[in-house]
């Protein structure tokens, strides 16, 4: 979590993926930065971390839910519908070297 000024804020940690932003016209060409802390991504202190955010934000009961959220890819701007669906999953297969993919849903976060 990052304060800035007392105030939630965002950070990008460079650590060599600066040409996946189509906005990062320079400095692809620069090395990765070591990060200034540790850079957690499981464990015991990542779980507790998770745990305290579950627990805070509490319990559910009711909260709407999306049983048909046509959920398909657009490949080369092209719909694809998936094949299978199983319980939460779909199953898609790609063409061989698409240019772009998207991922589309009538569901959000």
């Amino acid at each position: 979590m990052l304060l800035a000024d007392g105030a939630r804020a965002e950070s990008y940690r460079d650590d060599g993926n600066r040409w996946l932003f189509q906005n990062a016209n320079s400095g692809w060409d620069q090395p990765s930065k070591p990060p200034c802390a540790p850079v957690l991504t499981g464990g015991e202190n990542v779980d507790t971390v998770w745990q305290r955010l579950l627990d805070r934000g509490g319990p559910r009961p009711g909260l709407p839910t999306m049983t048909d959220t046509d959920v398909h890819l657009l490949v080369d701007a092209a719909p694809l519908r998936p094949t299978a669906r199983e319980a939460d999953s779909a199953m898609l297969r790609l063409p061989e070297s698409p240019r772009a993919v998207r991922i589309v849903s009538d569901d959000g976060r």
